[in-house]
């Protein structure tokens, strides 16, 4: 089961790290993907993390439901782990 973090959690490890950073968009192909795979929209259940300074993000679930989604999504893109 893929597990969720918090925007709470998200700000606390943003106000003890400044490199890292969080957006609540994600890339409209990846968003309009996760639609169609699911059948439910993301927002507000999954943003976009930038952890370390990085500029390439990664897809985090901020919900059980967003956990659900990245689940689905993953799985019908061949991914399992």
């Amino acid at each position: 089961m893929i597990g969720y973090i918090t925007r709470e959690q998200l700000d606390a490890i943003r106000a003890a790290d400044p490199s890292f950073n969080y957006d609540v968009a994600m890339p409209q192909g990846l968003y309009d993907a996760i639609t169609r795979v699911t059948g439910r929209n993301p927002c507000g259940h999954i943003v976009t993390a930038y952890p370390q300074g990085s500029i390439f993000g990664g897809l985090q679930a901020v919900t059980a439901d967003g956990a659900n989604m990245l689940k689905d999504w993953l799985a019908y893109n061949g991914n399992t782990d």
